[in-house]
């Protein structure tokens, strides 16, 4: 018989950004497994957009939406978070700027914004962060090391603040975006350890999260979808980004559940990497899946690398048996395969 979850069913939990992949996923599994979504978006044709695919998808649960234009703003989820039980915050700056002072300040000032609600909000009991992989490690490819959840990313937030970093370098913004996650989760850590709030706090590190999208572009499953297609833009996209692991979003969100309702998960970080990938690997993966169609071909000299990085998902594997994953993460195979499975 399982445990009582920390969230009984039935309960609303607040979905920030709703209209985004990973957060699309969130809300689908808590509505799958009972529970009510009121999603954010900075605009309500965004909102809109989400809530009518949500309700499409769960037509007897419970959705709802409010707009949050700048979850920067002083207040900014005051009225979002009226009455919830639980908290996701996956909204991000994903803009990848290369400006720092707006990526970090916008990413550390959200995240504040939504504890600083959350604890004035009687009813919450639970939030969760969605942070990223990169707030543990920048990736080094070609180079053996280990992850675990005492890692930051020490490089990217003291390179930020270096004064005389090339700040043209094609991988800069990649750069911002790392010190962007790992300075505001941090900032959420550090908010827990000094305000001591009456609520449980948990954060999920996903790599590059892949699957099904269930509305709009998908974010870098779009990238997925599109390469399918043959944009060959799209590839050289992908291209850029330098190997690391991936993993579905199925079992991200799972695991967003998971900080959210077992009463066992408190002040966590749960790392959710489940294979390491390259675009050659990626490429081949497709024709194994679908050999009939055209894709662009491997990676050229020189961008063969390889993620060496050994990532303990222990953790992550055990919270997702709890929700029938018998096996824990799906691999790139099985997630590019319930991916394409859904492209019309």
């Amino acid at each position: 018989m399982s445990s009582p979850k920390a969230l009984p069913t039935g309960s609303m939990v607040l979905v920030t950004g709703v209209n985004g992949f990973v957060a699309s996923h969130v809300a689908d599994q808590l509505l799958e497994h009972g529970y009510g979504v009121r999603g954010t978006a900075r605009d309500e044709v965004k909102l809109n957009l989400a809530l009518d695919a949500l309700r499409k998808r769960h037509p007897d649960s419970t959705v709802e939406g409010v707009v949050v234009p700048d979850m920067v703003a002083d207040h900014a989820f005051d009225e979002a978070m009226s009455g919830v039980s639980g908290v996701a915050h996956v909204a991000s700056d994903v803009s990848f700027s290369p400006d720092p002072a707006v990526v970090v300040g916008n990413a550390v000032a959200g995240v504040i914004n939504a504890l600083k609600a959350a604890a004035q909000t009687p009813t919450v009991k639970r939030v969760v962060y969605t942070s990223s992989s990169i707030a543990t490690a920048h990736p080094r490819p070609n180079v053996a090391f280990h992850v675990n959840t005492d890692c930051w990313n020490e490089e990217d937030m003291n390179l930020v603040k270096d004064p005389h970093a090339d700040r043209e370098d094609l991988s800069w913004p990649f750069h911002v975006y790392g010190a962007s996650k790992a300075e505001s989760e941090r900032a959420g850590w550090n908010f827990m350890k000094e305000n001591n709030p009456h609520f449980v706090f948990n954060a999920v590190n996903p790599n590059l999260v892949l699957g099904p999208i269930l509305f709009g572009s998908g974010s870098t499953a779009g990238w997925i979808n599109a390469l399918y297609n043959g944009d060959a833009a799209t590839a050289r996209s992908l291209l850029a980004l330098p190997p690391q692991h991936m993993v579905h979003a199925r079992d991200v969100a799972l695991l967003h559940l998971a900080a959210l309702l077992e009463r066992d998960v408190t002040g966590e970080r749960i790392l959710a990497f489940a294979e390491p990938y390259n675009f050659s690997s990626l490429v081949d993966t497709l024709h194994r899946i679908d050999p009939e169609r055209k894709y662009a071909e491997k990676a050229a000299e020189g961008q063969e690398s390889r993620d060496l990085s050994v990532v303990d998902t222990n953790r992550g594997k055990e919270l997702l048996r709890r929700y029938g994953r018998v096996e824990g993460f799906d691999g790139l195979e099985a997630t590019l395969r319930d991916q394409l499975a859904h492209v019309k």
